[in-house]
């Protein structure tokens, strides 16, 4: 075979069947029997029993292990068949099932009969004790031989060698040179280093039962050591023939190895006879190996090898090897079925042929018998004393040859003849019964034959109708009080008589009852009922027992048993039920057991609370938001006392809707029981759109019954909030103009009940800027961005949400502003108040505030230009002022009033306003504020005033005078602005020139007759408010003329007058216009200039400007301007920032301030194109003098140049006020 070196077989038992002899025609033999396996693990194996002879077919088959009996059950399934005579085991192979095994078989009466017990062992392959590499240096020519030691295995493995390659490794082959020995040694003779060295050797056994059993032995390099070993070198034995014996027909092996140079040759001998192969006799590995097969005795004798090196003349021979054939037991004498007689003693024995020595066993009805006084064994012998009936059965004489598993067995039976009865069961206690019971005595012996029985009553046999004898049971029925005495049981056979001891029998009538409770009794829930329980006596023993619905009943400390009375405190409707009580009856010094009587029996029904009311529904429609009604129909039983009320539970499934489940507890919600006559109740107070259940009880004289089923789930429909939305938040969105609004949903609910009540289907956002009314949008979403505002300016948002029922209320108010992130607000804002209360005027306060916190790097962007201060009172934009110093006077606001003063940054570059600082302050109480919107007109001859009442300064408005004045002179109007509020003060005139023309309590006048006014020659009227905290400041009209009811001029010359004060106040207004747009040309053409120019004020430049009128709405700047005949139309400008306070207020309370004196203005214009450009127009203020101011300034940067003009004039012409503002923008 091509790459085949050798395969060792160490050891082969695979599946080894035990010759069995079974004797000449016994009456009983095991046909098929467990036999020895050896298996793959985890796999199925199956075992075999069979009792061949029919006149003794088994009646059952067990199975038994070394742990014990086997049952069917996981991985094992015993399967009888061919009608009961045969009977398999199927294992699943695992470790704890590997062991003995064996069959019984059950023959009935005849006894028992065992198989011999077959090894079952799992295939296994041990490791090499090392697998470390090891190294060789050979040399050419030498001898060598390597071991393998290889693992224990079970069963067999084969052994072969490898020699190691890079991918596939090569079996070493066998040849005159190369030979593995029995043992697994490689044997090199010699070593060739040109085809050997360089090489690594290792050895591999394989299981022969499990093939996936392999292991690999330690590898082995052989190393040249490049020198030259002999030539020749003489052999020696590896491994030499040893003794061996076989059974008849097995297969027998030697082997001859050894090592030298040059090559051996090897020759067998037997008894000195040279062998040559034949059928029966072969070699292999070129005679190294001998094998005969099927051993026979002519095969026995002493076998040498000699060993012959080529080229030499001398020989080595081995050791001579006996082989012994061995013959396994045969029975010769059989054990024969056989009778004796009880009480005797009798041996049983058997006879084997075969090699020597035997170990015999003996068995009894399947059981090992163990050598002692009853059985003795000796050898194939089995004597066995005082025989009984026990000792009939089956017997196996059972013997094992030299070789394990080789056995021979013998069955046989032995059958104990007749002997005297022996009584084995006898009643052991007297007896104590009632009359007309059934009495059995049993009565049980053995005997051989089978003994017959009788009974006697006090030594007579006893005979009668209702006396029966069965099997050795005596039956007495219908028992009377004279079957009462002594009774026997006698036995007897042929062979003699047997009685047992005696039984003391007691038949008694029933126990008269002395008190027992009537049949049925009725009680309420919580009392107490006592029953009594005796029997009249004085002969026996009795003790007391009482059952609850056939359940023993303990003491305790509500239910109490006393010498048989039975006491319930505090029923319960669990104690309804039967009552009985049974007497325990027992005779003193009698070893009879205690007789039962029952005494009497008693029904007790304890009213307790109603059942459950019926049929509870809600009306579907009745639901409301906050309500439902509810109705049942009465219990089906009120347990005894009438239904005297009912009361309704709430359970809140769900805070919202029906999927926003909770758990919670149920809640009483009716405070007093309702009448019987009631079923049905409107249940009030829900939550909307809330999930609810509800239950009823019934209420009796015990109490409050168990609840009804509970109601379907209703949910109350929804209601508009009563809760805004909360967490509501304005940001700004990082684009100018605009705002981000989110707010959450009203919360569900809130303890009080106010909530959501309802799917939120829509939200209103509404909003305005501070002082105008609010503007609403819709949406549907918990969010909204408002676009289209005013940047940097201050909005108020308030968010409200609706459901389908309606709308709910606006959450408070959050102000926010639309001014970029960037910008910073003023600090450190304070207020003062400067006036008191004697100014009827109003209150006069200081703010002052220190400018943004604006780091260098912010600076060269973006830089404070001014401030915007505003007063808002009651939502609504009363005063706004622009300065450019950090601290303002605040004129005449209203006694007892409270003010949010607010204090913007107008940032230069940024073009708009920063956010919004804050501070709230109250006025003191004090006069009411002047009337306002006080106008006139002429009707049909009559003068109508209307005006609005004013602030009432925090107190009450008690009357309404109306007051004129006459004058041949011109009134100066005094219809100025001041922060932002037009000012409704009178001129400066002597109190004591003005009359009262009309006073009332009824504030509501406003109808005066042209003829009072006209006769008093009044050409000024005011209105004045008083309070009782003083009046106010007069409210004025100036030059009022009215046509005279009592004069002949005609109307048109009043109509001719009025037209000439309007034509002439038009063309004033006119030339006005005119001048202002020069202006704003003149400042237009100096744009774009990049010239730098220092400009020196003298000290009369400083002086000419030493005094300057306040008297328009605002000055940021204080501008002093000079002609340069170099520059020609050209101006250099400066600005100087004032340090002086500036105050606000009418022209008869003037503010001055005077700017210091020689100051040293620069205006630099530079590349970086930044220029201020300025100009000022001013004249004093006497008499008529025309007043103009003009203020401007422009800014030119890098990435945009702007300029912008204020102009603001004033003129007075004979009387008339005339006001212009223009407001001018150019960009570059």
């Amino acid at each position: 075979m091509q790459g085949l070196l050798f395969s060792v077989l160490l050891s082969l038992v695979v599946q080894q069947r035990g010759t069995v002899s079974q004797g000449a025609n016994p009456l009983i033999s095991i046909s098929l029997m467990p036999l020895n396996r050896i298996v793959v693990s985890e796999s199925s194996t199956t075992f075999s029993c069979e009792i061949n002879e029919a006149e003794f077919s088994a009646l059952s088959y067990a199975w038994y292990h070394d742990d014990g009996e086997v049952t069917s059950g996981e991985g094992a399934i015993i399967t009888p068949s061919n009608g009961g005579q045969t009977s398999s085991l199927t294992l699943t192979v695992t470790d704890d099932r590997v062991g003995m095994y064996w069959c019984v078989a059950d023959l009935g009466a005849v006894g028992s009969v065992t198989s011999l017990r077959a090894q079952l062992q799992a295939a296994y392959t041990g490791t090499f004790g090392s697998n470390s590499m090891s190294s060789l240096t050979v040399s050419e020519g030498i001898p060598l031989a390597i071991p393998c030691n290889p693992p224990e295995s079970v069963p067999s493995a084969t052994l072969e060698w490898y020699i190691e390659g890079e991918s596939v490794d090569t079996p070493v082959t066998a040849d005159t040179r190369i030979s593995v020995s029995l043992e697994g040694a490689l044997i090199f003779s010699p070593v060739r280093s040109g085809e050997d060295a360089g090489r690594t050797y290792f050895c591999q056994v394989t299981n022969t039962v499990d093939a996936s059993l392999v292991e690999t032995g330690p590898r082995v390099v052989l190393m040249d050591s490049q020198d030259q070993g002999p030539i020749f070198s003489d052999h020696t034995f590896v491994s030499q023939p040893s003794n061996a014996s076989v059974l008849a027909g097995e297969d027998a092996t030697f082997g001859c190895f050894s090592k030298g140079s040059p090559a051996d040759q090897v020759k067998w001998f037997k008894d000195g006879t040279e062998i040559a192969a034949n059928e029966q006799i072969s070699f292999l590995q070129n005679k190294r190996i001998l094998f005969i097969s099927s051993v026979q005795s002519s095969n026995e004798g002493r076998y040498y090898c000699q060993i012959e090196q080529v080229g030499f003349d001398n020989a080595l021979s081995s050791t001579s090897a006996y082989l012994e054939m061995l013959n396994p037991p045969t029975i010769t004498q059989h054990l024969a079925n056989q009778s004796a007689e009880a009480e005797t003693e009798t041996t049983l024995r058997c006879d084997a042929s075969g090699s020597t020595p035997f170990t015999w066993s003996w068995i009894h009805n399947s059981k090992r018998i163990v050598s002692g006084s009853h059985f003795v064994v000796d050898g194939n012998e089995l004597t066995i004393n005082d025989l009984g009936h026990s000792d009939s059965g089956v017997f196996q004489c059972v013997v094992e040859g030299i070789r394990a598993g080789q056995t021979a067995q013998s069955i046989g039976i032995l059958n104990v003849n007749t002997f005297l009865p022996h009584i084995t069961v006898w009643p052991k206690r007297d007896i104590l019964t009632f009359s007309g019971s059934e009495v059995q005595l049993p009565c049980l012996a053995e005997g051989a034959p089978s003994p017959q029985y009788s009974w006697t009553q006090d030594g007579t046999e006893v005979q009668g109708d209702r006396f029966a004898v069965a099997m050795g049971t005596l039956t007495i029925s219908n028992s009377l009080p004279s079957d009462s005495g002594s009774y026997v049981c006698v036995a007897s056979n042929d062979v003699g008589r047997t009685e047992s001891l005696p039984t003391l029998v007691d038949i008694i009538n029933e126990l008269p009852v002395a008190s027992f409770p009537a049949m049925s009794v009725i009680k309420d829930k919580r009392e107490t009922v006592k029953f009594e329980c005796e029997l009249q006596t004085s002969l026996y023993s009795i003790t007391y027992q009482w059952t609850h619905d056939s359940q023993i009943i303990i003491s305790n400390s509500r239910i109490i048993i006393e010498n048989g009375n039975l006491t319930i405190h505090n029923l319960a409707d669990s104690d309804t039920g039967e009552y009985e009580c049974v007497a325990q009856i027992s005779k003193v010094g009698s070893t009879a057991t205690s007789v039962q009587q029952t005494v009497g029996s008693t029904q007790v029904t304890v009213t307790t609370e109603p059942h459950p009311p019926r049929s509870l529904s809600v009306h579907t429609a009745s639901i409301t938001s906050s309500a439902a009604l509810l109705s049942w129909t009465p219990p089906t039983d009120d347990r005894g006392r009438a239904v005297t009320g009912y009361s309704v539970d709430l359970l809140l499934v769900s805070v919202f809707g029906p999927d926003q489940l909770i758990e919670s507890d149920w809640l009483r919600i009716n405070q007093s029981n309702l009448p019987t006559v009631m079923t049905s109740y409107e249940v009030t107070g829900l939550f909307p759109y809330t999930a609810y259940q509800f239950r009823v009880h019934a209420i009796n004289i015990n109490g409050e019954g168990l609840p009804s089923q509970p109601s379907e789930t209703i949910v109350t429909k929804q209601s508009a909030p009563t809760l805004p939305p909360f967490d509501v938040t304005v940001s700004q969105t990082g684009q100018q103009g605009l705002l981000n609004v989110s707010w959450n949903d009203p919360l569900f609910r809130l303890p009080n009940g106010r909530g959501r009540n309802g799917i939120v289907t829509s939200n209103t956002v509404s909003y305005r800027l501070e002082g105008d009314e609010f503007v609403n949008k819709t949406t549907t979403q918990a969010f909204l961005i408002i676009s289209d505002l005013v940047v940097n300016a201050l909005y108020q948002v308030k968010v409200r949400s609706s459901t389908m029922a309606g709308d709910g209320p606006f959450s408070d108010i959050v102000t926010a502003s639309t001014g970029a992130f960037n910008t910073l607000p003023v600090v450190n804002m304070s207020v003062s108040l400067i006036s008191d209360l004697s100014d009827s005027r109003g209150a006069v306060f200081n703010v002052s505030w220190l400018p943004p916190n604006i780091s260098q790097e912010f600076l060269a962007f973006f830089s404070p230009l001014f401030y915007r201060i505003r007063f808002i009172d009651s939502e609504v934009v009363e005063r706004e002022v622009n300065v450019t110093v950090t601290m303002a006077t605040v004129l005449f606001l209203n006694w007892g009033q409270q003010y949010n003063i607010i204090v913007h940054v107008f940032y230069d570059g940024y073009e708009a306003f920063g956010p919004p600082s804050v501070v709230t302050m109250a006025t003191p109480k004090g006069p009411p504020g002047p009337v306002s919107d006080l106008t006139f007109s002429v009707e049909s001859g009559n003068l109508i005033l209307n005006w609005k009442l004013p602030h009432d300064g925090g107190g009450t408005i008690a009357n309404i005078t109306i007051e004129g004045f006459s004058s041949s002179k011109s009134i100066i109007p005094s219809g100025l602005t001041y922060i932002g509020v037009p000012f409704s003060g009178h001129a400066p005139l002597d109190e004591g020139e003005w009359s009262v023309i009309a006073s009332s309590n009824n504030t509501e006048v406003t109808t005066l007759s042209i003829e009072e006014i006209h006769s008093t020659g009044f050409t000024v009227l005011r209105v004045v408010a008083c309070s009782n905290l003083g009046c106010s400041w007069g409210a004025d009209l100036y030059n009022v003329t009215v046509p005279m009811a009592t004069t002949t001029e005609p109307f048109y010359t009043t109509i001719w007058f009025i037209a000439v004060v309007s034509t002439v106040s038009f063309i004033l207004l006119i030339i006005v216009l005119i001048v202002v747009a020069m202006v704003i040309k003149r400042s237009c053409n100096r744009l774009g200039k990049s010239d730098t120019y220092i400009y020196n004020m003298s000290e009369n430049a400083g002086s000419e400007a030493s005094m300057f009128s306040i008297r328009q709405r605002h000055l940021d700047f204080v501008h002093a301007t000079s002609q340069n005949d170099s520059l020609g139309e050209e101006r250099a400008d400066s600005t100087l920032q004032l340090d002086t306070q500036i105050g606000f207020g009418p022209p008869d309370n003037e503010f001055v301030f005077a700017p210091p004196s020689s100051a040293s203005l620069n205006s630099v214009s530079s590349s970086s194109q930044l220029r201020s450009t300025n100009s000022l127009l001013q004249a004093k203020y006497s008499g008529t003098e025309h007043h103009w101011l003009n203020q401007g300034f422009s800014q030119d940067t890098p990435e945009h140049h702007r300029r912008r003009d204020f102009i603001r004039g004033l003129s007075e012409v004979d009387g008339n006020s005339i006001i212009a503002e223009s407001v001018a923008s150019t960009y570059v």
